[in-house]
């Protein structure tokens, strides 16, 4: 029975410090990261995208982008006008 308990002990030791990595590694990460990886995707998209001016072939991009990925998209321009989107429009 002892061998028992401290077997349980070791793995309830082990499953804190996994979580408490988890916590620590969530809350320090750098945004700055997620920011440039989302300024690279713009660019490539807007280099996939053909021009806004035909929206039914935007349209049938962003819902091929849009099942590939699994991801919701939301075109906009400049001023937050909507051009397109895959699922529920995300806010500008």
């Amino acid at each position: 029975r002892l061998y028992l308990q401290i077997y349980l002990t070791f793995l309830g030791v082990i499953l804190l410090f996994a979580v408490l990595a988890t916590v620590a590694w969530w809350s320090t990460r750098d945004q700055s990261d997620n920011a440039q990886l989302l300024h690279g995707i713009g660019g490539v998209l807007s280099e996939l995208l053909p021009p806004h001016s035909n929206p039914e072939r935007v349209q049938s991009v962003l819902e091929r982008l849009g099942k590939q990925f699994d991801v919701r998209i939301t075109l906009r321009t400049d001023d937050g006008e909507l051009i397109g989107a895959y699922g529920k429009p995300l806010p500008p």
